[in-house]
Parts: structure tokens; C-alpha cells; sequence
């Protein structure tokens, strides 16, 4: 009978009997977080839209510098009898190039990740409400690059 020991990625070493069947890991939830998140799937009783704004989109050309700004509008709806708490997460475009600027200009009450541009909303909905959240960012760029995909 063999046993081997396996160092797992946290540090926690697992004795398991060998049945060739790779690496084993053992995972254990950190000790300072007392909560587990799990997504159990789609809710079909909470519905949620997105959509960009035709209107609300705006592009200008100052000098050398072309600046779009864009806004989305998404709409969440509780159809349960009863309140719901919910976390509704959009992200704004992150810019790897120096001269492409992208900022929000309005998070309607969000939470920023600037890392990420992952914006958070905290809602609390009643029975059979909606709400509609709007976010706007703006891009700016040199007049002469091209972007897609805004």
C-alpha cells in the first residue's frame, strides 16, 4: 500500500492513497471570512435589461481630442411577493493605451472599482418594484485614432 503526500496550492497537505490519478487539492475557505457566496442560477422571478441609450450618446471633437460619452440604462425588476436584496454589477471599458482616457461621469449611485471599472449597485427591491439605473462614461481620445466597438 503506498501513500503520498500532496502539497496542496494553500499550503494544507492532503495524505491520500495513490491511484494515479494526478494532483489532489484541498481547498478550505479562509478563516477571517464568515460568509460564502454561491450563485444558484438564473432567478426568473428578477428580470433585468440593459440598454445603450441612443440619445444620451454624445460625440464631440475639441481641438485635437474627440469625446464620446455613453450611457447605459439598465432596468431591474422584482416579480416575487415579496422584497428581495440584490447586488446588479456592470463594468465601464478599461484603457491600456496612454492617450485613450475613459472616466465615469455618472455611476447613479454605484460603487467604482477603478482597477477594474466594475461598478456595484446595492439594491433593495419591494414587491413587484422596478428601478432603473444609469450609468454614463466618457471616452476621450486623440481626433486621429479609431476606435471600435462604441
Amino acid at each position: 500500500m503506498l501513500f503520498f503526500f500532496f502539497q496542496a496550492e494553500d499550503g494544507i497537505r492532503d495524505l491520500v492513497r495513490s491511484r494515479g490519478l494526478g494532483d489532489v487539492y484541498k481547498r478550505q475557505p479562509e478563516a477571517s471570512v464568515d460568509t460564502l457566496s454561491l450563485s444558484l442560477g438564473r432567478d426568473r422571478a428578477l428580470l433585468v435589461s440593459r440598454k445603450k441609450l441612443k440619445d444620451k450618446t454624445k460625440e464631440r471633437i475639441i481641438i485635437d481630442e474627440k469625446t464620446i460619452s455613453i450611457t447605459y440604462e439598465i432596468t431591474v425588476r422584482n416579480t416575487k411577493s415579496f422584497p428581495v436584496k440584490m447586488d446588479v454589477t456592470d463594468q465601464i471599458p478599461l484603457s491600456q493605451d496612454p492617450d485613450i482616457k475613459i472616466a465615469l461621469i455618472n455611476g447613479d449611485g454605484s460603487s467604482l472599482d477603478a482597477e477594474t471599472g466594475i461598478l456595484v449597485w446595492d439594491l433593495s427591491l419591494k414587491a413587484n418594484e422596478s428601478k432603473k439605473l444609469k450609468f454614463t462614461y466618457e471616452v476621450r481620445v486623440p481626433k486621429n485614432k479609431n476606435l471600435a466597438g462604441l
